[in-house]
């Protein structure tokens, strides 16, 4: 009985996670569009057949929401950009981020263009959570740079003198 009961709410869960994924497939891109704050609620649930209250049952609040949709721009963010130039180093590495990145704002994933430079806009001079998650994007995409950079001059590919920083 024990083992039936864990298994039920496994499969609870499992079925929560998938709507909770379905609901971040479709924010993202509404959000690209609206914009985080601007984006209604009424209009996320009708793009998932959802009531508002379905929406709240898996993100407690609409900033918990927001930082939701920002977790799910930078895991496509990430497979898009960063994942393609893991395989390489350097000055290599470096031209795939600025091209990836290039490539993402031009002709990326979401309708409103890069996600992250809309909610730097929009979120600026906006203390809280949801800014302080755009920023923690920033700090990790420039991380990523920052390491190519760094690699780039340990190879001799860029000046020695070179602020990487």
């Amino acid at each position: 009985m024990v083992v039936s009961i864990a298994n039920h709410h496994m499969g609870l869960r499992a079925r929560g996670v998938a709507t909770q994924n379905r609901i971040l497939e479709k924010a993202v891109h509404i959000a690209s569009i609206e914009g985080l704050s601007s984006m209604s609620l009424a209009t996320l649930a009708k793009a998932t057949s959802m009531s508002k209250s379905g929406l709240f049952a898996h993100f407690r609040s609409k900033e918990a929401l927001q930082i939701a949709i920002i977790d799910e721009a930078e895991r496509i963010f990430t497979e898009l950009v960063v994942r393609p130039a893991q395989q390489s180093s350097g000055a290599e590495r470096l031209d795939m981020l600025v091209h990836g990145y290039a490539d993402y704002c031009a002709r990326g994933p979401f309708q409103g263009g890069c996600f992250f430079a809309a909610a730097a806009h929009e979120f600026d001079g906006r203390p809280g959570p949801v800014r302080d998650r755009v920023m923690a994007f920033f700090e990790t995409w420039s991380g990523h740079v920052r390491v190519a950079l760094q690699e780039a001059q340990e190879k001799g590919q860029l000046r020695d003198n070179a602020n990487v920083n």
